[in-house]
């Protein structure tokens, strides 16, 4: 078997697990969230989690679609190279720059759609917060009306839909609420999850109405969202300043100098002449 075979091969791993990965992630009778396989670091497992991999199977195929991802990369840099002698210092090398963009490509999108994930959930927090508020003030137990809530954020927003109903199904198999919408915030990168389950814990020691203490929350958040846009909207005028003397001053120094250049030479040559 000759390198460009096994190119071939691993490049055939490569599409069949990025194939059964997509068809993991999309079906809907997919496994209940679980701890992912023993066998994954926990920091690869919280990268997985970040970018909405959290089922075992899911976990296991992106995992096998990464180690073909690298096996493809250090042996088409090899077949690059194209010796087939013994091995060298040379085609080592190759071999590691080929295994680490193999690395460096499923990780470089692993962290896109985590931050991508992170930036929607964020954003849906403040909304999700004021209607779980309403189902509250309706009569409904917070369970209830974190599922509602849930069922009703599914087509607007499926990221904040899907968390929801991990917590809910933590809390339901015998976990805290805080401890839940804790795991939920090492699990997403978003601390608001964390705040929320801080809040709660209080709620319950204090016998404080829960709906009163989910709308301060979310004001909170709104103000503090408020704010970071003015401090953007500052810095952009900043900005704009700068760009605007970078290239209005120029044009001006241009037309107004260009000009009077001409005319002091066209003088001085006239002073020469006479």
């Amino acid at each position: 078997m000759n390198l460009g075979t096994l190119v071939i091969g691993a490049g055939a791993v490569l599409a069949t697990s990025a194939w059964l990965l997509s068809k993991a992630r999309s079906s809907p009778s997919a496994p209940a969230p679980t701890a992912g396989p023993g066998a994954l670091p926990a920091w690869y497992r919280t990268r997985l989690e970040e970018a909405g991999l959290v089922a075992g199977p899911q976990q296991a195929w992106f995992a096998l679609l990464h180690a073909s991802a690298i096996a493809t990369g250090a042996l088409g840099g090899m077949w690059v190279i194209g010796n087939s002698g013994p091995v060298t210092a040379g085609m080592a090398a190759i071999a590691g720059l080929g295994a680490y963009v193999g690395w460096m490509v499923p990780s470089s999108w692993l962290g896109m759609m985590g931050a991508q994930r992170r930036i929607q959930i964020a954003a849906d927090f403040p909304l999700m917060l004021d209607l779980v508020e309403l189902s509250l003030q309706g009569g409904l137990s917070l369970q209830a009306a974190w599922m509602a809530v849930a069922t009703h954020l599914d087509d607007s927003s499926p990221a904040m839909a899907e968390e929801m109903r991990r917590i809910e199904l933590e809390v339901a198999f015998g976990s805290t609420w805080t401890k839940a919408l804790v795991d939920a915030a090492r699990r997403t990168g978003v601390g608001q999850f964390e705040s929320l389950g801080s809040l709660l814990g209080q709620t319950e020691r204090f016998g404080t109405e829960v709906a009163v203490m989910v709308r301060v929350m979310a004001d909170s958040l709104r103000h503090e969202e408020s704010q970071i846009l003015e401090e953007r909207a500052h810095r952009a005028s900043v900005l704009m300043v700068l760009i605007l003397a970078g290239t209005f001053l120029p044009a001006t120094v241009i037309v107004i100098g260009v000009p009077l250049i001409t005319m002091f030479l066209e003088s001085m040559r006239e002073v020469n002449v006479k």
